[in-house]
């Protein structure tokens, strides 16, 4: 018979009243949370408490009452059995097993037949008695989980003692000549036996009753039969059990995190595991992360758990997992690693084949952050100094630079400088990191039309900068601008003038027309034959021809030629890199400060063509030239390309060139 109320405080003390005066075994109070119940009764917690009465409802007194957990509908005393067995112990002695469980309590019935437990775990228990005369009983009880600030709450169980009688049998065990240590006990109490090396088991003191005796030895498989006992002193003989061989393959576990020799933080450590099972299914996965016997964690869904480690200190660690399938063979692994505070970084003092702690910091801030993701640290502590690196930020692992490498102190205002390697080093989808005391330096842009970025960001969200610096460093040169166009082919120079009267000496070409250049000073006159040419005008190709002479009158100069081509312009100048490193906040977006245009390449040079040469002849004096006059100087040539001709291939005037970008910083508060 079972009763269970939930008491008040003040209905407990009326209710056990007869309690108060009654002399209880001292043993029973050696033990917190064992024996009988005090006065007051606990205002809050799990009570477990009741009667012992004989066949005639009578009250008996002295009668030992334990009450202890059953995990998985098996006692934990014959759990305790059972590992022993496990573990090849010997578990013939019963007490052994029991006590080293330690969840067995104990209490001692008063004069009017009441015991009572304290403080227990939630759960289900089994209580069985100890009484004289061949008398004992056994029954179970549930105790309810305890809400916060609940009241007291306690169970009651009537137990009725009742004759005793014997189970006893064989348990044989396929392709075994050894039949020793196979446990059998009753299902869902504390009996339990265990058999010799014949396979024989004697199960005594069974209150009458009917039963499940269960058998189970490692490497078997479990086998059950029924059995009663009917009045006191029956002695039953259980039918045969013979336990078939276990032929279930074990399953197959592996530690992914830590990796052997791994590193991991105090604060947050990971620990992870591939199992696989080639018959069956994993149905449990147990963590021991001392390696101690005692499992921190268990679950039946995965290995992957954090843990934080700051209660275990820093230094060489141990961890083991073992996972069950559901037959119930085991596989078990093992990882050596170690413990750190942080991932600690340092150019002038560490080595990436560090494990990353003070004293033995890495070298390279990516190596620290990949150590941090590895080992599941929420941080990366850097040294102050230059690191030329492309650092790849994770998630959720933060970086504070500027510390002393010795003493790993710092002082706002004290920065690692990030020194990029690409001058557009995109990082993207980084979140949930702040940084701290960091300089993030862009090189020098690589080519024309490539910036220099201290920091580009691509969907990232949730990143905080603090007492952080951003520089970029000069764009590149733009390219050279295109050769200008030749100029134009001048017009022929006009005629030269006349050579002077009696005189050697020609006249003075005429100008070319539309030419910017002068003309080329006048040749000599020819006595008997032709004069001298002139001179090429600036930029002219020819000369011009010399005047002739003839043995009539009217010898006149001669004409002009054309004019050559001019020469190219000259190249076009690169345009300046930008005046300032900020830029500038426009409609919430921040804009980069940009270079300015290229110029335009100069004009060609204009051609000059050569003036005829002037005759010998004198208007007043009918013929009395005696010589014709010298080839006058050539005249300008055609007109050179203007400064709005095509000379370059930049931009048009007023547009950027991207080659000489370079990108600053954004306001303290972007």
């Amino acid at each position: 018979m079972r009763l269970k109320r939930t008491l008040h405080h003040r209905w407990g003390l009326a209710r056990f009243a007869a309690l108060g005066a009654l002399a209880l075994l001292a043993a029973c109070n050696s033990e917190p949370g064992t024996g009988p119940l005090p006065e007051p009764l606990p205002a809050t917690g799990n009570v477990l408490g009741g009667s012992v009465r004989d066949l005639g409802g009578d009250a008996v007194a002295g009668v030992v009452v334990t009450a202890e957990p059953l995990i998985d509908g098996i006692a934990s005393s014959v759990k305790a059995r059972l590992a022993a067995a496990a573990r090849g112990e010997d578990v013939s002695a019963a007490d052994e097993p029991a006590k080293a469980a330690g969840t067995r309590h104990a209490a001692v019935t008063t004069a009017e037949g009441w015991f009572a437990f304290t403080d227990l775990e939630p759960g289900a228990y089994v209580l069985t008695t100890d009484a004289r005369d061949h008398l004992a009983g056994h029954a179970t009880a549930m105790l309810p989980v305890q809400q916060a600030a609940a009241l007291a709450e306690t169970t009651f169980v009537d137990i009725a003692l009742v004759p005793t009688g014997t189970f006893h049998g064989t348990a044989a065990l396929q392709n075994a000549m050894n039949y020793q240590s196979t446990v059998v006990y009753c299902e869902g109490t504390s009996y339990v036996a265990v058999t010799n090396a014949d396979g024989d088991f004697v199960m005594r003191d069974v209150p009458a009753g009917s039963y499940t005796l269960n058998a189970t030895h490692t490497g078997w498989l479990d086998q059950s039969t029924p059995g009663t006992i009917a009045a006191a002193g029956d002695s039953v003989e259980v039918s045969p059990l013979f336990l078939p061989r276990e032929n279930n393959m074990p399953p197959v576990v592996s530690i992914t995190s830590p990796t052997v020799g791994g590193v991991v933080t105090q604060w947050v450590a990971n620990f992870d595991a591939a199992a696989s099972d080639p018959d069956g299914s994993i149905v449990l996965y147990e963590w021991d992360l001392q390696d101690d016997g005692i499992f921190d964690f268990n679950s039946d869904i995965s290995p992957a758990i954090s843990f934080n480690l700051t209660a275990e200190g820093i230094g060489a660690r141990r961890a083991k997992i073992r996972v069950t399938d559901n037959r119930g063979a085991i596989g078990l692994a093992v990882v050596n690693y170690t413990v750190i505070e942080d991932i600690h970084v340092s150019t002038a003092t560490g080595n990436d084949a560090n494990p990353g702690s003070a004293t033995a910091p890495l070298a390279t801030v990516t190596m620290g952050l990949n150590m941090a993701v590895a080992a599941g640290s929420p941080l990366v502590l850097v040294a102050a100094g230059t690191y030329n690196e492309n650092v790849p930020l994770h998630s959720n692992v933060s970086i504070i630079g500027g510390f002393s490498p010795v003493t790993w102190e710092r002082t706002n205002g004290d920065r690692s400088i990030l020194a990029a390697l690409s001058p557009a080093f995109l990082q993207s989808g980084v979140a949930g990191a702040s940084y701290t005391g960091l300089h993030f330096q862009a090189p020098s842009a690589s080519g024309p039309g490539t910036p220099s970025i201290g920091l580009w960001l691509g969907s990232c969200v949730d990143l905080q900068f603090v007492d952080c610096a951003f520089s970029s460093a000069s764009g590149a040169t733009g390219t050279v601008g295109n050769t200008g166009n030749a100029g134009s082919t001048g017009l022929a120079g006009g005629n030269g003038q006349s050579g002077a009267t009696n005189g050697s000496g020609g006249g003075n070409g005429g100008s070319g027309g539309g030419g910017a250049a002068t003309g080329g000073a006048g040749g000599l006159g020819g006595y008997t034959g032709p004069g001298f040419a002139g001179n090429a005008g600036s930029s002219g190709a020819t000369p011009g021809s010399g005047g002739f002479y003839a043995s009539s009158c009217g010898a006149l100069a001669g004409n002009g030629v054309t004019g050559g081509n001019g020469a190219n312009g000259g190249n076009g100048a690169n345009g300046s890199g930008a005046v300032s490193t900020v830029g500038l906040i426009s409609g919430g977006f921040w804009l980069a400060a940009n270079s300015s245009s290229g110029f335009a390449g100069a004009g060609g040079q204009s051609g000059a063509g050569g003036g005829g040469g002037g005759g010998g002849f004198d208007q007043t004096i009918f013929c009395s030239g005696d010589r014709g006059g010298g080839g006058g100087g050539g005249g300008g040539g055609g007109g050179g390309c203007s400064p709005t001709c095509p000379t370059s291939n930049g931009p048009p005037p007023g547009l950027s060139l991207l080659s000489s970008t370079s990108r600053g910083a954004p306001p303290p508060d972007y």
